[in-house]
């Protein structure tokens, strides 16, 4: 497996498409329901968030970047650009997910990593849910410090570090 972390882009169109089935198909990924309608119009609403065009009142840039082997895009990984209170004490900074039948296989670890030697520049805010395991893990492995567990009426309880 040769993983690349690359910058989201419109040319990853049928292979972000792919993608958002994948990730779909898994009740526990809910933030592409809205993708799977049009994941041609999402993924330029992506690709448009890192310049911070098209936000809600309120949102910061955000820049998504995709781990890809082979063609395919194997995880998505998301650096909020900008700081808030809800991104500070209950989202993070840093989001990723891992397509089902990529896990286990380190893709959150790598592109966590990427991510932190190539964007990051300062510390940041990253959280998971309390009862994702996995995600714990790779957090921690970073060398993420542990801050405290809040509850979110949105996102339930979550785990707060910072990296």
């Amino acid at each position: 497996m040769s993983i690349s972390v690359v910058p989201a882009a419109f040319s990853h169109a049928n292979a972000y498409r792919n993608y958002i089935v994948a990730c779909h198909a898994d009740k526990r990924i809910d933030h592409y329901d809205e993708a799977i309608e049009d994941s041609d119009e999402y993924l330029l609403s992506v690709v448009n968030a890192a310049q911070g065009l098209g936000l809600p009142q309120g949102y910061v840039p955000q820049a998504t970047f995709f781990a890809v082997d082979n063609k395919q895009i194997l995880g998505a990984i998301r650096v909020r650009l900008g700081t808030n209170k809800f991104i500070e004490n209950v989202i993070g900074h840093i989001g990723y997910e891992v397509r089902p039948e990529a896990r286990n296989r380190g893709v959150a670890k790598h592109m966590l990593q990427w991510v932190l030697n190539h964007v990051v520049n300062e510390p940041v805010a990253i959280s998971c849910g309390i009862d994702n395991i996995a995600s714990q893990k790779v957090i921690e492995a970073s060398g993420a410090v542990f801050v405290c567990q809040r509850t979110d009426k949105t996102f339930g309880e979550v785990k707060c570090y910072r990296i």
